[in-house]
């Protein structure tokens, strides 16, 4: 599988690069930006061969198989669909676009081309996750009463997660992951009871501090919080509380690091790690078996529903609903 990246964000390397060393059968031929010399630069330093200075060469180039998107959120259905179009797999980063109507778009486009299209949530891909899961799912802990979540991280200014136009903001960002750790664990969609926001001084369209309290089933409370302007540098984790024991996830975005802590009716905690394999490894593996395969329906829907829960949150808080379609 050849791979090309539009962009050089950060996220390439780890995302994208390092990962694809664990994968013979994975290589990343070309780069894009849209200045030449950054790309040349990258390029020569990551032993990559090709190189452009604009998006759509890379796309047509008849070499590349996979596109791979580490570009602003508010970019992301653009290209996206012009890669599905020129026929290319895409692996997009989360979250997949800035609305529900993209996202239904987006896979109704991978459906019609016969293609793949991976919303980038890496962590759901790892054994933590994978484990979080069935313990869940069997009933470990007993029914869950209550899901508490965070993820805050400190941006430093000017960052494209303040601006509007590039589909920013607090539930967009860090809030993304924990509305899919909601849609992952659960088959009924989130009940919103109750939204607090924090505008941006600058563009109150802008959540910079976002909670939010939801309902799944009718019975298991929500809890969510997310930040962009965090005292600590990063701070993220999810916890279950159940009947009859609880299930934290420490760090579950990168499970490599963190740590899976599980209470049961004895009430002695108990810690678990797993693969030290990252979870960009692990979603590379995905990739290839959905190329293998065919298109997963129950990934499709779980990202749909991610984009539908973040543009309710959003109507929810009097804020507008990002991306250009439905304005």
């Amino acid at each position: 599988m050849k791979f090309g990246s539009l962009g050089i964000a950060k996220i390439l390397e780890e995302g994208l690069i390092r990962p694809a060393q664990d994968h013979p059968e994975i290589k990343v031929i070309a780069v894009s930006s849209r200045e030449e010399s950054i790309a040349k630069d990258y390029a020569q330093v990551h032993s990559i061969k090709k190189y452009y200075s604009d998006y759509n060469s890379l796309i047509i180039d008849k070499d590349v198989e996979a596109v791979y998107i580490p570009l602003p959120n508010g970019l992301h259905y653009e290209w996206a669909v012009k890669a599905l179009e020129a026929g290319k797999h895409v692996l997009c980063e989360k979250p997949l676009c800035s609305n529900g109507f993209e996202a239904f778009s987006l896979f109704e486009l991978a459906k019609n081309k016969n293609l793949i299209l991976l919303d980038a949530y890496h962590h759901s891909f790892h054994p933590t996750f994978i484990r979080a899961k069935e313990i869940i799912k069997r009933g470990d802990i007993g029914e869950i009463k209550e899901i508490k979540g965070r993820f805050t991280v400190n941006i430093p200014r000017p960052d494209i997660r303040f601006d509007y136009n590039l589909s920013g903001g607090a539930f967009m960002d860090p809030g993304c992951y924990l509305v899919h750790a909601l849609v992952h664990f659960f088959e009924d969609f989130p009940e919103i009871v109750s939204t607090e926001v924090k505008r941006d001084k600058t563009d109150s369209r802008i959540d910079i501090k976002s909670k939010a309290e939801l309902l799944i089933g009718g019975k298991t409370k929500a809890e969510i919080y997310s930040s962009l302007e965090s005292k600590k540098d990063m701070e993220i984790w999810i916890e279950f509380l159940g009947e009859e024991g609880s299930l934290k996830i420490d760090n579950y975005v990168r499970s490599e690091w963190g740590k899976l802590c599980l209470r049961g009716k004895d009430n002695i905690t108990k810690e678990e790690s797993f693969s030290s394999k990252s979870t960009f490894s692990h979603q590379l593996d995905k990739f290839l078996t959905l190329v293998q395969e065919g298109p997963n329906e129950n990934l499709a829907n779980e990202s749909k529903k991610i984009m539908k829960l973040l543009d309710e949150l959003y109507i929810f808080s009097d804020l507008p609903i990002r991306g250009e379609e439905i304005q």
